[in-house]
């Protein structure tokens, strides 16, 4: 009933809110398991919604083709920047305190989750 780049950018604007506390150096465990929520509504709306998107506007001829493909890209992403996190909190933990360095590495998460807000503008209304 809404528009999908409204509620796409609005869940990535909630995940990219729900990553800063993890950013702090010594945050309270409730405060990170109300932001750990915040930032699984986050991205749960995102990502449901920028998939039924994509079917939205496809032939149902080409729907097998599009569901490989945007499989393969949640199977090599989401690996992928959970290698990349590890590496940097690996080095981090090297150089750092341990809440130093897991802060640290969320500033990392957040750099790479809030460019998913360049490609919202490309989603039709």
């Amino acid at each position: 009933r809404l528009p999908a780049r409204d509620v796409v950018l609005a869940g990535v604007v909630v995940a990219v809110l729900g990553t800063l506390p993890f950013t702090l150096e010594s945050p309270a465990a409730a405060l990170l398991g109300v932001a750990l929520f915040v930032r699984g509504i986050g991205f749960g709306a995102a990502t449901v919604t920028l998939m039924t998107a994509a079917y939205r506007d496809i032939d149902k001829a080409q729907v097998p083709r599009a569901t490989s493909a945007l499989q393969i890209g949640q199977r090599i992403g989401a690996p992928l920047g959970a290698a990349v996190i590890a590496v940097v909190l690996q080095y981090q933990l090297a150089v750092a305190a341990p809440a130093t360095a897991f802060g640290s590495t969320f500033w990392w998460s957040l750099a790479l989750t809030a460019p998913a807000l360049l490609p919202v503008g490309l989603i039709r209304r």
